[in-house]
């Protein structure tokens, strides 16, 4: 091979390395904040549930 082939396909695999290392810290930051965002929302309030099978009847 000549040597424009091989600085060819060297800097091709530098570039693809370069790409697959964006995508890993782009997915990398969403996770973080997607996780910040999970920690810091507020809780579903509750609505106290009464179960009329637990009180006592009066006959």
């Amino acid at each position: 091979m000549s040597i424009d082939v091989e600085l060819a396909l060297v800097l091709g695999l530098f570039m693809i390395g370069a790409v697959v290392l964006a995508i890993d810290n782009l997915v990398y930051a969403l996770s973080k904040r997607f996780s910040r965002w999970m920690r810091n929302r507020k809780p579903v309030p509750r609505t106290p549930s009464t179960f009329t099978s637990t009180q006592k009847k009066q006959f």
